[in-house]
């Protein structure tokens, strides 16, 4: 049974320990401060994934964006492997981590038994999305640039067969990067359920959950051993993701049965290919396959890449490790705030005409429907829209709580609450009280992304808004009795809204029988929080009158009245 991508792997339990097939090289750290700042600043360590260093996220966008708005630090940054990642933090040697292996990562979340979270938070924050590409010659011996553009396990049956036939080299990271880890989910698609191999020829064996699951070519099958005898055409570097595609650039393998053949195709990050093209790093591989069909084995969101980070629990990792929690939690919130978000998005973008390489998805889409105003004070009004993750393929937001507020003379109140339906929509009603801006807003939220593995993966989106306008609210006196005795007037009902600041002022006019014109007959003022009024006057003749009540209250709601009515003095 194949492996389901994103929100349904086959692969139970990734515990992030016990290292198999190849060792993944360190390389050095990446720090990023200014001279003048650097001995003054506390370091704060973070190890992670390599895509996002050997495409220079790091150092173009992330490192100097961070510094700008957190001056007391520096970023020291640690390239790695996402399983060698996740162990280094494990070890206590880092303030944070970035990763990209849902597999894996939810091992480091929930790690079972009397070992507590290795997260000092729920879960992971979303930090970022991207792709892999797979990259091959311009040659192409494989066909895939003509027969897969858009099917990446075809694309591998190709190039398995062509290296069969000593005509291609497939080169892997090897271990438990994140890309290896979806290379292996990518193989398992060319298994049955049994794990045996579909294709005549090619033998594949099973890695273990807690190194990523899925399935390696291999020239044996069952459960993959500590060292795997890959197939002669299929080669591990131990290298990071930059270094890796470097290798297959260069593509000095020899394949047994045919020897000198140049011919290598390598699965990496779309950001690091875009990277080191710009740079003139590589010259030789192109883009082969990427964006994956949705009639294509796993869909169109096979190839996403999902990046989270995570602040270390100092509870979990050894005493003397000295966790800086308070420089990675500003880190984080760094990298998820509107402004990280925006430049990482923009990274990049163009190059090759191209679209950029990853996508900022750390906080959902918030929708809102606008009420026409203005709005009369006290009566109903419903607000609909869409609380929408942004990365792709993720579950509907079911049952999130959203808020409105208002901001009033620089004070916020909560004017209504709603909660998501089963497809993320909601919609809030809500008695409107003040003019002022009305947002729709989102909390951190908690959200499940893949349930079928053990134990679920979940991860945190930041809070969210959306400005539903400056919207203007209209004072709304009402009328529930009128009663004329003797020569006196009187005239009840209720006051909407209510009055929240100073006072309100509320009045009664009067057109008298013959005249053409209402006038002023009696003002009261109105205190904060009264809910009635009672208003009365005399009338000075018999004959039929108009009266209306108009009701404001300056600096909260414009001013209202009531339709004329009309009575008649005997």
């Amino acid at each position: 049974m194949p492996f389901v991508p994103r929100r349904g792997p086959l692969t139970t339990r990734a515990a992030a320990v016990g290292l198999a097939v190849a060792v993944i090289a360190t390389p050095m750290s990446v720090a990023v401060a200014t001279p003048a700042a650097a001995a003054t600043t506390a370091a704060v360590n973070i190890v992670g994934t390599s895509d996002v260093s050997d495409s220079n996220l790091i150092q173009s966008v992330i490192a100097p964006g961070f510094a700008a708005a957190y001056p007391r630090y520096t970023l020291n940054y640690i390239p790695k492997g996402t399983g060698a990642a996740i162990t280094y933090a494990e070890s206590g040697a880092a303030d944070g981590l970035i990763v990209h292996a849902e597999s894996l990562e939810n091992q480091f979340v929930a790690p079972g038994g009397s070992q507590p979270s290795y997260s000092n938070e729920p879960a992971g924050r979303a930090i970022f999305y991207g792709d892999f590409v797979l990259l091959g010659p311009s040659d192409d011996p494989a066909h895939v640039i003509t027969d897969d553009p858009h099917d990446i396990v075809d694309a591998f049956k190709a190039i398995a067969n062509a290296g069969a036939a000593g005509n291609a080299d497939f080169v892997s990271r090897g271990g438990t990067p994140g890309t290896t880890v979806e290379e292996h989910q990518i193989w398992q698609f060319l298994t049955d359920s049994r794990g045996t191999s579909t294709v005549p020829g090619l033998t594949f064996c099973q890695l273990s959950a807690a190194n990523g699951g899925g399935y390696s070519p291999s020239t044996a099958s069952g459960a993959c051993p500590a060292t795997i005898s890959y197939p002669s055409w299929y080669h591990a570097t131990g290298l990071t993701q930059g270094p890796n595609v470097e290798a297959g650039d260069t593509c000095n393998f020899t394949n047994a049965t045919k020897a000198g053949n140049n011919d290598c195709y390598v699965l990496t990050d779309r950001g690091t290919f875009d990277y080191l093209e710009s740079t003139h790093a590589i010259s030789k591989m192109q883009v082969v396959t990427r964006d994956d069909s949705a009639t294509a084995p796993g869909g169109s969101t096979l190839l996403t890449n999902y990046f989270h980070g995570y602040a270390i629990n100092p509870a979990a990792v050894p005493a003397n490790s000295n966790i800086d929690v308070t420089g990675a939690t500003d880190f984080l919130d760094y990298l998820t705030s509107p402004a990280a978000q925006t430049a990482v998005s923009a990274y990049l973008t163009g190059i090759n005409g191209d679209t950029a390489p990853f996508t900022g998805d750390a906080a959902p889409v918030v929708t809102a429907s606008e009420p026409k105003t203005p709005m009369q004070g006290g009566t109903k009004q419903t607000i609909h829209g869409q609380l929408i993750n942004v990365a792709p393929a993720t579950p509907a937001l079911a049952s999130q709580p959203v808020k409105l507020t208002v901001t009033h003379q620089g004070v916020t109140t909560t004017a209504g609450t709603a909660t998501t339906d089963a497809t993320g929509h909601y919609s809030l009603s809500f008695k409107p009280t003040t003019s002022g801006m009305y947002q729709v807003q989102s909390a951190q939220l908690t959200q499940v992304e893949n349930a079928s593995l053990t134990p679920t993966f979940s991860d945190l989106l930041a809070p969210s808004s959306v400005p539903v306008g400056n919207l203007v609210v209209k004072a709304h006196p009402a009328i529930t009795k009128v009663s004329v005795h003797n020569s006196t007037l009187t005239v009840t009902g209720p006051l909407h809204p209510l009055v929240l600041l100073m006072t309100g002022t509320l009045s009664l006019q009067l057109e008298a029988p013959g005249a053409s014109s209402f006038k002023k007959v009696k003002t009261e003022s109105v205190a904060k929080g009264t809910k009635t009024f009672t208003l009365t006057a005399h009338l000075a003749k018999p004959g039929k009158y108009k009266f209306t009540i108009k009701y404001a209250i300056a600096g909260q709601v414009s001013g209202g009245s009531t339709t004329p009515r009309s009575i008649t003095r005997s």
